[in-house]
């Protein structure tokens, strides 16, 4: 059974065109009527065949008479291609022994395979060009038309073709592949009917003879394979997936010579576009609501809305669920075309990391940690990731900053001089305040004095603006005391930290995203100066989440979580020409370490529709956890201008026994004025 997306509560996932491994829920067969040179009877088409009729001789038995078999080859490809429960073949014959036909005879093949009701797809690979206005029926009827492109190494397809451009995307044209998957030397290349044309293999195992018709049989079969697995499916929708699921060849693009591409019929059976977990559609609704009629029936904007963050989760929680959430190993999902899927969802995460311009070395991470044998990945949106401007305060006593785009947790913690700056590249942000926020997106400001005893105070907040569909969405706030000794400083923080839709730095409106979540944390840093040059650092900080989840996920309930994170690093100022510094840490990014997500994941539909459910809990402990090994040597070139190299190791650990590392060059230069 195949769900309405407007009927059903829906959870945001993300999903490039998968192939293997996304198996659908159900099947039924699909009729292709051939036109083409008749059939044999063989072993292999058993159980293929529709009863057919041979157009020439005008009788019911189209046995094909041709001598290279062409009818019959044709008729053999598509049955090498898909199972009798996903296909039937008609075969209509219009052609004599020597292959001589008459438009007259296609014509009345084309309208008898147009008026047959079970008939979802037309090829005709032989004869002679019938009246463009016959053709036209097939695309009024709503059913797929496949054409050969013909085999004359021409810069065009064959004139018959041009008709596939008035169909209304119900039409397809196809030239010829050789074995070397580039395209055959006497196929006719895509011309300008390059939105229309697509490639397949034009040789076969059982026949020596190749062409373009023979293509076209690859394209038939796919496209009943297609629809065998979701009959409700229009022509349109059909030809759409062929060509969207298609492997780019040639130029960049549509191209007059491989025109969409080349067919990929494991994309093109896999989930294409935005899918969505479902949820059952049976659920109690209010009665007081009634449906806008006018109301968008987008599959995008049905519950929860998907795209390219949908299941991106943040960093404290990623390493838990990544190993430990096994109920996301099958999960009921539907496409774009509202197909019904068994998926991993698990390989679609992605994940926020500690700062968004390490993006490399995360997303390799996961094509490791996932499994992954597919490259695409969902790559994180940073703003100005690699811009930033802040001011500081130039009075005498109390100071202030104010920041935009700058990443918070390092904003919060830089030593601060009496000027404005412009900085280019990654910031130094040694991860001390992630509870401020998770992305550079926004406003960050700090406020600062000192009392009569000395102690300085701070008071510093940030509000994360969303950027994109599933930008952040966070504020919070901070007050630090710090006292400080001849050589000992001391500090203690508490903090707030408010996210809308997110959880701990995960997507907003996504299928692990929440209602929303509150962190209350408190922490304790403290500075010892060794020697005027040297100083010794450390921070920790300890964080209580309280999650309120959304009918919009399949986080269930959660508990308090509690995470945490620590930095340890040292200083050395002055070391070759007393305008450098040496910064040497090792730190662990904020981690969850304590509490559970309780998850309801749909994983199965029964024969009516009912949807079942697996439920667990992914629980938090300090098997996963992850490292941040830090260099960083910055040179002052001027007085208004320094220059740094810096280079960032990740240790992940994954469990008691797994690890996995990356690592991170990047360059930083300063502008002072």
């Amino acid at each position: 059974m195949f769900f309405s997306l407007n009927k059903m509560r829906v959870f945001a996932v993300t999903a490039m065109a998968i192939g293997l491994g996304w198996p659908f829920l159900t099947s039924g067969q699909t009729v292709i009527a051939s036109i083409d040179m008749g059939y044999t009877p063989l072993p292999s088409l058993e159980g293929y065949l529709l009863p057919g009729y041979d157009f020439y001789d005008s009788d019911d038995d189209p046995l094909d008479d041709s001598q290279n078999k062409h009818g019959t080859v044709q008729t053999q490809i598509i049955a090498s291609k898909a199972t009798t429960e996903e296909v039937n073949i008609i075969p209509l014959k219009i052609t004599g022994p020597n292959k001589q036909s008459s438009g007259k005879i296609v014509n009345a093949a084309v309208k008898y395979a147009t008026g047959l009701s079970e008939t979802r797809v037309i090829v005709k690979s032989a004869g002679t060009q019938c009246r463009s206005k016959t053709y036209m029926r097939i695309s009024n009827a709503g059913k797929v038309f496949i054409l050969p492109a013909g085999n004359h190494s021409s810069t065009k397809p064959v004139s018959e073709a041009n008709v596939v451009s008035q169909m209304e995307g119900r039409g397809v044209v196809v030239g010829a592949l050789d074995e070397n998957n580039k395209i055959a030397p006497y196929s006719n290349r895509a011309g300008s009917l390059l939105d229309f044309y697509i490639m397949a293999p034009g040789f076969s195992s059982f026949t020596s003879v190749k062409g373009t018709s023979f293509a076209t049989s690859h394209v038939a079969a796919l496209a009943a394979q297609i629809l065998a697995r979701a009959p409700e499916l229009s022509a349109e929708e059909v030809v759409d997936i062929i060509f969207r699921s298609a492997k780019d060849a040639g130029a960049p693009g549509a191209d007059d010579v491989y025109g969409r591409g080349i067919i990929d019929p494991s994309a093109a059976l896999g989930p294409l576009g935005e899918i969505v977990l479902i949820d059952d559609p049976t659920e109690s609704e209010d009665p007081t609501e009634t449906e806008d009629p006018t109301e968008s029936e987008d599959p995008t904007e049905s519950g929860g809305s998907a795209g390219a963050g949908a299941l991106i989760v943040g960093g404290a929680v990623a390493l838990a669920i990544l190993q430990g959430g096994d109920l996301l190993n099958k999960a009921i999902v539907v496409d774009e075309y509202n197909r019904v899927f068994t998926a991993n969802i698990l390989k679609k995460i992605s994940y926020r990391g500690m700062f968004n311009n390490a993006e490399k070395a995360f997303l390799e991470m996961f094509d490791w940690f996932a499994n992954r044998d597919e490259k695409e990945s969902n790559h994180l949106k940073s703003g100005l990731n690699n811009f930033s401007i802040e001011s500081i305060g130039l009075m005498p006593g109390p100071s202030y900053s104010l920041g935009i785009n700058r990443i918070p947790y390092g904003f919060f913690n830089e030593h601060r001089e009496n000027n404005i700056s412009l900085r280019l590249g990654n910031p130094n942000d040694y991860l001390r305040d992630q509870i401020m926020g998770f992305d550079d997106h926004g406003i960050f400001g700090s406020y600062n004095t000192i009392d009569a005893f000395g102690t300085k105070w701070s008071l510093m907040g940030s509000k994360v603006v969303p950027e994109g569909k599933y930008g952040l969405d966070s504020y919070s706030l901070k007050i630090k005391r710090k006292r400080e000794g001849e050589r000992l400083n001391v500090g203690i923080s508490l903090g707030t930290l408010n996210e809308v839709g997110n959880l701990l730095g995960g997507s907003s409106g996504g299928a692990l995203s929440v209602e929303e979540s509150s962190t209350l944390s408190i922490g304790i840093e403290a500075d010892y100066h060794i020697h005027k040059n040297y100083i010794l650092r450390g921070s920790y900080i300890n964080g209580f989440t309280f999650v309120e989840p959304t009918k919009k996920s399949i986080v269930n309930s959660s508990s308090l979580l509690m995470s945490d994170s620590f930095l340890i690093e040292g200083i050395f100022n002055n070391l070759i020409d007393k305008k450098d510094r040496l910064t040497l840490s090792i730190s662990q990014p904020l981690n969850a370490y304590s509490g559970n997500l309780n998850l309801k994941v749909p994983n199965r539909v029964k024969a009516k529709g009912e949807i079942l459910y697996s439920e667990g809990a992914i629980n938090f402990g300090r098997n996963y956890a992850s490292y941040n090994y830090n260099l960083m040597y910055v040179s002052k070139l001027n007085d208004y201008s320094d220059f740094g190299v810096r280079v960032n190791i990740f240790d992940l650990k994954l469990n008691k026994n797994l690890s996995d590392n990356n690592g991170l060059l990047s360059m930083v230069y300063s502008l002072r004025f």
